[in-house]
């Protein structure tokens, strides 16, 4: 029987296969990232804290990601918006925060094999939303490592999927950089544009933190 590997959820299975959730060829996915980065560019470095990044292979090499959603509003509810608390009297993002951002839409030119963590694919594991999906910071060097457990233990699997914790309307992705062959990721030409700087793409952010009851300020 498998072992669970230290720092993962205390009631893993460790020995189940994850369910797959299959991107297929053509689906396009959203994205919300530093401008400086290009849209269907993976991040190969340790900067960051994110749940499912930085992570390394068992080789100790960063497993360059890529992070996206199925709607705009689902990647800036999973980044820009990510740190925004869900309730409270007075939620505020200030603007400053959102001028380095850029959206995009990559498109999917090979199909992918993602483990599906969504409520079945959890359970499946051992697990549940609050186990993983739920967490705040302070969990994400567990959730880590939980990503890292299933990339070296399953060697087909391609990358991750979930349902957003912050727009439960929409599934999130995070992709591993080491198992996607070239071009089989692409960017939309033309679809990358400022959060703050596109008249039409700032309209949409206003429109959606009104939607959450949220200033920017």
């Amino acid at each position: 029987m498998a072992k669970r590997a230290v720092g993962t959820p205390s009631k893993f299975k460790p020995n189940k296969a994850p369910n797959i959730y299959a991107l297929h060829e053509g689906t396009v996915l959203h994205r919300v990232h530093p401008a400086k980065y290009g849209a269907a560019q993976f991040n190969d470095t340790a900067a960051g804290n994110a749940r499912f990044s930085p992570i390394r292979n068992a080789r100790g090499n960063i497993i360059p990601t890529i992070y996206a959603a199925q709607t705009f509003a689902g990647a800036v509810m999973e980044t820009a918006f990510h740190d925004v608390p869900l309730a409270g009297a007075l939620k505020t993002k200030p603007k400053a925060d959102l001028e380095t951002l850029a959206s995009s839409e990559i498109k999917i030119q090979a199909a992918l094999v993602l483990a599906d963590l969504s409520v079945r694919g959890l359970s499946k594991l051992g697990l549940e939303k609050n186990d993983l999906i739920e967490t705040d910071k302070g969990a994400y060097a567990m959730t880590r490592s939980f990503a890292e457990h299933l990339h070296a233990s399953h060697p087909d699997i391609q990358g991750l999927s979930w349902v957003s914790r912050k727009d439960d309307t929409n599934r999130a992705f995070v992709l591993f950089g080491d198992r996607i062959r070239a071009h089989a990721i692409s960017a939309l030409a033309d679809s990358t544009k400022s959060l703050v700087s596109n008249d039409d793409t700032y309209k949409q952010i206003l429109d959606l933190a009104d939607e959450i009851d949220v200033k920017i300020v």
